[in-house]
């Protein structure tokens, strides 16, 4: 028997923050390269959380409905997590997107049953960003393209030392920022210190002297930040770093290939 070939089943998207997914009646919505969905709250050039897919066999099996688990794309007639970070996946004839890292159950997910979080570990499915842009369709056939980009971490602590390894000389990157990009929550900025400490300890020779405060001040807890950001021509004034000139254009990240 010929093996059915991996679909988009349904779509949905979130047009505001904390309300529920919406199942588009159209069957189709149009996809940003670089950004993500048109109309959904999570299009942002800067996340790799552009687009969340999950397989319609997981919700059934958990007895959930379309949305409970803020996917954008269910698919059907594929197992997710075989597609590894940096795959490229086509989506019908003009979409292509990139698989960045699978999606963590987390506190947001409110609405399930107690005893599901757990369940449903490593069954969120994957996230992943737009590569090309183009219309999706329900219905449209998904084509696994081969791994064409740098893996990253699924944890949260190794994506920060795998973006702190990148961030250039000259440049600095603040805590808002770096949340951001490493597809972290944003209440998760007031774990950076955690984390700057922790690269501390474990002497991983990371350009720590290149990470601010929210607002581009140093952090007192970094030696010789000032002196090390002078080496590399940035300029300190009132203990401050201006961002608008001097912060790293991080979106690139997730773009590179192997």
């Amino acid at each position: 028997m010929r093996k059915e070939a991996p679909t988009v089943e349904k779509l949905l998207i979130k047009a505001e923050r904390k309300k529920p997914m919406v199942v588009v009646s159209e069957g189709r919505v149009i996809v940003h390269e670089r950004r993500g969905i048109e109309g959904d709250v999570n299009a942002d050039p800067a996340s790799p959380r552009q687009i969340l897919l999950i397989q319609g066999e997981t919700l059934e099996a958990h007895g959930l409905p379309y949305g409970a688990l803020r996917e954008n794309i269910v698919t059907r007639n594929i197992d997710l997590h075989t597609w590894e970070s940096g795959a490229e996946i086509a989506v019908g004839r003009e979409v292509t997107l990139r698989i960045t890292f699978p999606c963590e159950i987390c506190t947001l997910l409110t609405t399930l049953p107690a005893r599901e979080p757990r369940a449903l570990r490593d069954k969120r499915g994957v996230l992943a960003v737009v590569l090309t842009g183009g219309t999706v369709y329900v219905g449209d056939e998904m084509r696994n393209l081969g791994k064409k980009f740098v893996e990253v971490p699924t944890q949260i602590y190794e994506r920060f030392v795998w973006l702190i390894r990148q961030i250039p000389a000259g440049t600095v990157l603040d805590y808002t920022t770096l949340i951001k990009v490493i597809g972290a929550s944003s209440n998760y900025v007031h774990v950076v210190p955690g984390f700057i400490k922790r690269a501390r300890a474990e002497r991983l020779h990371l350009p720590l002297h290149r990470i601010v405060d929210t607002t581009g001040h140093l952090i007192s807890y970094v030696a010789r930040q000032n002196e090390l950001l002078a080496r590399e021509e940035v300029l300190v004034e009132n203990n401050a770093v201006d961002l608008r000139r001097y912060r790293w254009d991080s979106t690139e990240v997730y773009y590179t290939v192997c």
